[in-house]
């Protein structure tokens, strides 16, 4: 079976809302079996898909939860913390799994992380 992830972003700068919501289409070969090997794809993936901008730029990935945080401060991405019982919460639909990152220009991206980690154990409970 071939997954598709579908990929969407905010817009970084108002000529940038041209062609929003940034759509791309990723083929994988293979299904996603773990939390982590989703985090991994993700992370991957938005080297070449997430646009450069001035400064160390903080983005959350997000599919239906918080999955993981970039920033150029830092050399790799950083994940939160998913269980196996969360795979089937993530954004699936008929066509593939959905994920959105969302742009948090030069915010502290370790304050972007301890927000989304928190919004992990509220969405738990």
């Amino acid at each position: 079976m071939v997954l598709r992830l579908h990929l969407t972003r905010d817009s970084v700068a108002a000529g940038d809302d041209a062609d929003a919501p940034h759509m791309r289409v990723e083929r994988l070969a293979e299904d996603l079996a773990t939390p982590a090997e989703v985090q991994a794809l993700l992370g991957e993936l938005a080297r070449r898909y997430l646009p450069r901008v001035a400064g160390p730029a903080t983005w959350i990935a997000w599919s239906r939860l918080p999955l993981l945080v970039l920033s150029g401060a830092w050399p790799a991405p950083r994940t939160i913390w998913l269980t196996e019982p969360d795979l089937p919460l993530l954004d699936w639909r008929a066509d593939g799994l959905h994920a959105h990152f969302v742009y948090l220009a030069l915010t502290d991206p370790q304050a972007a992380l301890e927000v989304a980690s928190r919004s992990m154990s509220a969405l738990r409970q």
